[in-house]
């Protein structure tokens, strides 16, 4: 049986055929990120959407141009696909995201990133890459002056210090923490903030 020989495409057509694909990507990756930030607060809303929604994640990681809509994304989503029980995949999405915000020098949206991942690494078990991973969030949060990532990642390697027996660091971590809070310029003066370490 012969089988049909491939149509052939001029490097202009094959362009226009790519060209065509990303700005359908584009748009897709741009509609999905409104719709997560205005249905941010109804997860029904978004969780029947989430199986193609990684798939044109996973299809945008091939396309450099692509790279920041699909973190814009991912930042949109945040936690809530590990509430639908997307760990493994949420997991590769965040270490793609935390790539690409170092690329493009992004440290404020690194931190966030990283801090997402820690929380996954946390809750799987992971300590040891928790304390890599949560010393790189403090020194991003700090370069980026971003505070949530500051007291996740703080609050995460207290708590695993504290668990490990060394209570001594732990309070120290802690104590840091709440000063540079409280007291830093960086941050600015929040007199009520507290660092509660994850039981």
């Amino acid at each position: 049986m012969q089988t049909m020989p491939e149509p052939f495409l001029s490097s202009e057509e094959r362009q226009r055929y790519t060209d065509y694909y990303l700005d359908l990507l584009q748009k897709r990756l741009t509609w999905a990120a409104n719709y997560a930030w205005e249905n941010s607060r109804q997860p029904i809303a978004l969780m029947e959407h989430m199986i193609s929604w990684l798939q044109i994640l996973r299809q945008s990681h091939l396309y450099p141009e692509l790279h920041l809509s699909a973190i814009s994304f991912i930042a949109a989503l945040r936690q809530w696909p590990l509430h639908w029980g997307y760990w493994v995949e949420w997991e590769q999405e965040l270490r793609f995201a935390v790539e690409v915000a170092a690329t493009l020098q992004q440290p404020e949206r690194q931190a966030e990133f990283l801090a997402d991942l820690a929380n996954i690494l946390f809750n799987t078990g992971r300590l040891d890459e928790v304390l890599m991973v949560g010393e790189q969030v403090l020194s991003l949060a700090r370069l980026g002056h971003v505070l949530l990532p500051l007291a996740e990642a703080g609050s995460m390697i207290a708590s695993i210090l504290f668990g490990r027996g060394q209570g001594e660091a732990a309070h120290h971590c802690l104590e840091t923490l709440e000063r540079e809070v409280t007291q830093d310029e960086i941050f600015g003066p929040r007199r009520e903030t507290q660092f509660i370490a994850q039981a």
